[in-house]
């Protein structure tokens, strides 16, 4: 996040109206959980604010972070990329067939990761896992393709990350700037970044060598 010297972030949320955040309302079933989804990209957000086909709003926010403890996923190596998607199958709904290869990976992740306690954090900030991009992350559960893919995957398509307020704490730092109206052409964009998001990820070729399989293997699970 861009935090300023005062040790402040502005951040946007694309919704169909004007948002008052309130703690503990929202989706169970999102990417983090239950929180406040944001981003620091006004553009991305009135794309957001469209993706029902209809123009939204964009709604400003100012959050003093001082004290605030923050959890920031990025990719790195192998490792941040399994952490990330440790917890995104906490929140989200994967199809797993009983004795799969995807039932171990899952039961690995959990096991590895089972002392990280995301919900502590007040903020969360990570990957954004929306429409297409959430079949990426099931492709590599599937050992389909290879953390390379699943990197780029996260990437193509220029979606953005996303900061999820999570705590009481982060609430209560939170202060309206504003809102403005999106407009139509926004709707036209939603929809076209996700189609050349699909168009790229088919047409990069997989050349990576670590699989969900090899992490498994080597992990001896």
């Amino acid at each position: 996040m861009k935090i300023d010297s005062s040790d402040n972030v502005i951040l946007y949320h694309g919704s169909t109206g004007i948002i008052e955040p309130k703690y503990g309302e929202g989706a169970k079933d999102n990417d983090y959980g239950v929180g406040f989804y944001c981003t620091e990209n006004i553009e991305m957000a009135k794309e957001w604010s469209c993706k029902t086909g209809e123009v939204g709003y964009v709604n400003k926010y100012k959050v003093n972070v001082k004290g605030l403890s923050i959890l920031n996923l990025k990719y790195k190596n192998t490792n941040d990329l399994l952490l990330w998607y440790y917890i995104l199958i906490q929140n989200r709904t994967f199809n797993i067939q009983k004795g799969s290869l995807q039932e171990r990976a899952i039961d690995f992740l959990k096991e590895k990761y089972s002392n990280i306690n995301y919900e502590d954090y007040d903020i969360i900030e990570g990957f954004r896992a929306d429409d297409s991009y959430f079949m990426y992350a099931q492709d590599f559960l599937q050992n389909s393709i290879s953390t390379d893919k699943l990197a780029l995957g996260m990437s193509v398509g220029k979606l953005g990350r996303q900061v999820v307020l999570k705590s009481k704490s982060s609430f209560d730092r939170i202060k309206f700037l504003g809102a403005e109206k999106s407009d139509y052409s926004y709707v036209k964009r939603y929809f076209s970044r996700d189609k050349r998001a699909r168009e790229d990820y088919r047409a990069y070729v997989d050349r990576g060598n670590t699989f969900m399989i090899d992490i498994l293997r080597k992990e001896g699970f």
